[in-house]
């Protein structure tokens, strides 16, 4: 029942890193994974009644099958009957099942992708928001009322003004291809080799011509929230990503697009071929499946990810945002709609004629006063003679 590699009589299973499955410490001996699938494999080997110890094999990765026929990784080392088990779930594909047995299914899977959500930006096309078709038409057709559209129009604009703009990169595979940002994937998974088996022109073909892979996963992670590239993964493993950074931030900085690929996924525990524990194991799974216990387990650690998954990843919190000099001068430039004199004076709150004289327009400037450091000093200069000249037109009306 144990390998030829055993000689402590208990069972040897191979695991590794798989959020949120599996959870390695950075150190420590024995090896104590945590996670879903470690809570998982306590019930079962409690069952089996049998010692155990994890191990990682040499090459830290699930596997695939080079050029002389061999595989490397955790199928590796069950070709080689190193281990008696995986204490991970390993995805069901054919090639895999030459070279070793599986349990039933305890998830099944899909692969999509995430990225940074984008920060927040002035919108210099804000004062165009409050304009829709009617009112215009009534402009046009009643120009006594035009007093009341001035005045419905800066209500609105101060409101528009401060809505923030989040545009997002991507929200589909085709639109990931037609940018300029590369896209993560792990090697040595079922999902890599797809990819590079792509059919020329289509659009996996296309992404991996793009594609970063590496098997260092946490470095993966840390170039994807700082937007160096897109994060192509299992579905399970990125809503591990999307609950740990909503932990640790209490925000969505990260969003998922809707598409999938590859169809579902079986997720199982494999064995050496012809091992007798996998009839043992898999009635034991079935009984987890069945009373909802793995379910259970998986969504404990996942369950903030959900928050993030109901969120429109386009909108922002509700809490109000202080203008920004390039909220400003996207409407002191443009001559749509109200002229560049309106725009300004609506923006303040007070009538044209009066505006500097009431220092209505002074709101404006006072706003650019407190965000100049920011701003190139090339700039700085240009606003601050635009807005002398505006306020000396006004005056001398």
């Amino acid at each position: 029942m144990t390998s030829r590699r055993n000689t402590t009589g208990c069972l040897k299973i191979v695991t590794n890193m798989f959020y949120p499955f599996i959870f390695l410490p950075r150190d420590g001996s024995p090896l104590k994974p945590t996670g879903s699938m470690a809570e998982v494999m306590e019930i079962i080997l409690k069952y089996l009644n049998f010692c155990h110890e994890y191990f990682v094999p040499q090459e830290a990765h699930f596997g695939y099958k080079m050029g002389n026929g061999s595989w490397t990784g955790i199928i590796g080392t069950l070709e080689r009957n190193e281990a008696d088990m995986t204490g991970v779930v390993v995805g069901l594909d054919q090639e895999r099942t030459t070279v070793a047995d599986f349990t039933s299914y305890l998830y099944t899977d899909q692969k999509t992708i995430i990225h940074k959500r984008p920060m927040i930006e002035p919108d210099i096309a804000g004062f165009l928001k409050p304009y829709t078709t009617m009112p215009t038409r009534f402009c046009r057709e009643d120009e006594v009322n035009k007093q009341c559209w001035a005045c419905v129009y800066r209500s609105n604009l101060k409101a528009m003004l401060i809505k923030p703009r989040l545009v997002l990169p991507f929200t589909n595979l085709r639109e990931l291809t037609e940018t300029n940002i590369p896209c993560f994937v792990v090697s040595g998974t079922i999902l890599h080799r797809n990819i590079q088996a792509a059919e020329e022109g289509t659009l996996m073909w296309r992404l991996n011509r793009k594609l970063i892979s590496h098997f260092d996963v946490n470095r993966g992670i840390d170039d994807m929230s700082k937007g160096k590239h897109a994060f192509f993964a299992t579905y399970a493993g990125l809503l591990s990503i999307l609950h740990s950074y909503f932990m640790k931030t209490k925000t969505c900085s990260l969003y998922m697009i809707d598409e999938s690929f590859f169809g579902p996924t079986c997720l199982c525990i494999a064995f050496p071929k012809g091992s007798p524990l996998r009839e043992a194991v898999n009635s034991i799974i079935k009984n987890l499946r069945e009373s909802g216990i793995l379910e259970h387990l998986f969504t404990k650690y996942v369950v903030h990810a959900s928050t993030c998954l109901r969120s429109d990843p386009t909108n922002v919190d509700s809490t109000l945002r202080p203008l920004e000099i390039g909220d400003m001068y996207g409407k002191g430039r443009s001559k749509t709609g109200a002229s560049t004199r309106q725009a300004f004076t609506l923006a303040g709150g007070g009538s044209v004629p009066g505006a500097c004289k009431d220092h209505r327009l002074l709101t404006l400037h006072s706003l650019w006063l407190k965000h100049k450091r920011k701003v190139p000093k090339d700039w700085r200069i240009l606003m601050a003679h635009e807005l002398r000249l505006r306020c000396d037109s006004f005056t001398a009306e």
